[in-house]
Formats: C-alpha cells, structure tokens, sequence
C-alpha cells in the first residue's frame, strides 16, 4: 500500500523503486552496524517491527522531498528566462532548464526539505534511543537498532533520494516527454482538481465552521474523559484469563463462570496436588548483575560476598532457629516425606548426633559425631560439612533428589569452604 502511494505521488515507478532501495539499505546498514560495530549478538522478533517504521518515515520523507522539489522548480522557472536566438524563451520545465537554474533547484530545496527531515528524524530517533533505559533486553535491543536504522536511514534521504530525483526529473525526464507527456498531463490535471477541491473545502470548514468544531471536539474530549475515569472507566484486570470477547460471549462465560465448576480446573489449585512455588534465601552471593544486559542467554559470574561466613557457631544457631520460625509462617507448605537438603543445618545437625564409634565396622567417627555440641566449631564444621553432604549425595534417589538448596563449595579452594547457602521450602502457592 505504501509502495503503491508513493508511486501515485511522484508519478515514477523507478523513483518509487529507487526510494525503497534506500529503505532496504539503511536495514542492512543499520543490522551491520548492530551486529558488527555495537557487538550485540541478540536479535530479538520485535526487531522486525523497525521495517515498518523505516518504510513510513522513508515515504514521509519522499513526500516532502517531493512536494519542495515541484514547489521550487516551478517558482524558479517562472521567474527565470533564457535568451535563445536573439529572442526570449520560457523555461517549461526541470529537464529544460539550465545547469545554472538546476542547481539553484538543488540547493533550495535541500535548504527547506533537510530542515525538517533532520528534526522528525532526530524526534523519532531520541525517542528509541530513550528506550534503552529499561530493563528488558528485548526493548534495549529494539530502541538500539530502531534509532541507528532511523539515523541512517536521514543519511540515504539526504544523498540517495536527491540523486535520484535529479535522475528521474531531469536526466531521464527528456527521454520520456514524448512517450508519458500525455498521460502526465492528465494525471497532473485530476490530481491539481483533486487539490483545489480538498484545499477549498478545508478553508471553509475552517473559517465557517470552527465553532462548531470546536463544539463538536470539545464535547468528544469530554465524552472520553467521563467515559475513562468514571463510567464504565478504565479498570484493572481482576482475572489471570485474558479477555478476548464480550463477558456474555460462551468462551468468556466459561473463563469467568464455570471454569472452577469442573475437577480437571480445581487439579492443582483446591486439591493441593500441583506444583507450588518454591521459597529460597540465599546467603554468600552479592545481589551484583553482571551479565551482558542486552543477551538474555549471558548470566555473567558470581561475586561471592568475602564476608560471609556460615562455619561462625553464631551464623549456625542464628541459621537454625530462622528456619524453626520458617516453619510457622502461612506461606509454609507442610510436605510428607524427609527434606534433607532444605536446610541443610538441621540435616547436618542430626548427622553430628551418630555414635562416634561405628559397631559394625569399628570406625571413629571423630569429631564428627555426637562429642561435638552444636553450634560446632569452625574447624570441626569445615570439616564435618564434607562429609555429610558426600553421605547425602549417597543416599537412594527415593529419599534424596539433588537439587539447588543447601551449601554450595568453593572449588578453588583446598579442602573446599561453604561459600554460599540456599534455603529452600514449597510455598502454599501454586504456579500460575
């Protein structure tokens, strides 16, 4: 649609051809300049949508390159005549025009059209750019290549698009007189037709009937503005199903009526059968982001908080007694079976309770037994904690499923040292 109404506008197939060239290439640029210059290896679907918005401000731009272009040409050649054969002669048209005039041409109309290119490209780019500010990746991706697109794409209508009027209205203009002058005159005569009755219809409605524009908008503002903030009024979504049709529609009556009515919907949620959303604190890692914001796929590294230290015999009672009081809250969920990793303290508290001395195969347990009283030394728990978690990691996997909580070791260090904590228990919430 846009391509045929840039055709009807400049009367050029070539030209419209030439127009959406200069399109295709500020894309290409614009993704080189991403992927090569801004080193950004995530291309996100809703960069796509920067093809629409190249298109639309390319043929905003064709259109008032165009219109400055016939304005100037004409008002150049009415007041410019040339001496030929001793006699004067009107100029009639660009491709009769002398070299003198056409750059005259040139230059006035870049002087009135770039103007105001610059500035709603300068609006519009800004107004990406701005975007980059948020959080989500996708949208700092899109405001990225949406604003170098919409920069470049200036660039090719400031310099493509000129060289290419001059082509197609002065160069091939000659060429063609003899073979579309009718046809361009009868376009030329419907479409000025055209502009003299739209121009005159605006000027009357303008000058006799503002009042009741006025009138009419005004009632219109506030008809929206009652209808916004009081009835119905603009309110918050009070359910998770997405309204697609009005409430009486079958589909939205089942979402909004009779969806609890039926067992297979309640699985999960009354019953208490599906999966709740787990609970975790986390201790030792610094709340640090630093991953690469614009790739969802880069986590960055871990920074490990120095000061930490969960071996302390106060860290271990304090540690304890928060998971005793985690256990009475109402967003606890009471789960069957053991929960060896959960917290892991009190796990490890029981593994410190064994007999010292093994009946069976007469091993010393020392000092990881029931001689050490809790809460342990530093150097009794550094070394204890080794050895339970490799007894937990041993038992049947119908009691024990590795999973994210519980202490996580350092590699680097020898022997390894607790460097972080996870505490996880199930919550009375279940996925949405």
């Amino acid at each position: 649609f846009v391509f045929l109404c840039v055709w009807i506008y400049t009367k050029s197939l070539l030209l419209t051809l030439l127009l959406f060239t200069a399109i295709t290439y500020s894309l290409g640029i614009a993704y080189f300049l991403y992927v090569y210059v801004f080193n950004l290896e995530f291309f996100p679907f809703m960069n796509l949508l920067v093809i629409v918005v190249v298109i639309g401000i390319g043929a905003d731009d064709a259109f008032l390159y165009m219109k400055v272009w016939k304005m100037v040409s004409k008002q150049l050649i009415r007041d410019n005549v040339i001496n030929q054969d001793n006699g004067l002669t009107d100029i009639k048209n660009v491709s009769s025009a002398g070299e003198t005039i056409l750059i005259q041409i040139l230059e006035e109309t870049l002087k009135h059209s770039v103007v105001a290119i610059f500035v709603t490209t300068l609006t519009t780019a800004v107004a990406f750019f701005a975007s980059y500010v948020s959080y989500i990746p996708a949208i700092n991706c899109f405001s990225v290549f949406a604003g170098t697109a919409v920069l470049v794409n200036f660039l090719l209508m400031i310099s493509w698009l000129p060289a290419s009027v001059f082509i197609v209205d002065v160069k091939l203009c000659r060429s063609k007189k003899n073979i579309l002058e009718a046809l361009h005159k009868i376009a030329n005569e419907i479409s000025e037709d055209i502009r003299v009755i739209l121009n005159t219809f605006i000027i009357a409605c303008v000058t006799k009937l503002h009042i009741v524009f006025v009138i009419i908008l005004g009632a219109i503002g506030i008809g929206s503005i009652i209808v916004v903030f009081d009835a119905p009024g603009l309110q918050l979504p009070d359910s998770k199903q997405f309204q697609l049709f009005q409430t009486s529609h079958p589909f939205e009556q089942y979402d909004i009526y009779y969806r609890d009515n039926f067992l297979f919907e309640r699985l999960g949620k009354d019953l208490g059968t599906g999966s709740k959303m787990p609970v975790r604190w986390i201790w030792g890692v610094e709340a640090i982001d630093n991953g690469n914001h614009m790739d969802p796929a880069s986590t960055g590294h871990l920074v490990f908080d120095d000061t930490f230290s969960i071996s302390d015999p106060d860290s271990q009672a304090w540690l304890l007694d928060f998971c005793r009081k985690i256990k009475f809250q109402p967003f606890y969920q009471q789960t069957l079976g053991p929960l060896l990793p959960n917290c892991f303290i009190e796990t490890f508290k029981v593994f410190m309770s064994r007999r010292c001395i093994d009946n069976i195969d007469k091993i010393n347990r020392t000092p990881c037994c029931e001689t050490s009283r809790f809460p342990y030394k530093k150097e009794v728990f550094n070394f204890c904690i080794i050895k339970a978690m490799e007894s937990m990691y041993q038992t049947p996997r119908e009691l024990f499923m590795p999973g994210v909580a519980g202490p996580k070791f350092l590699r680097s260090a020898s022997p390894p040292v607790v460097a972080a904590i996870v505490i996880e228990y199930e919550s009375v919430v279940p996925y949405s």
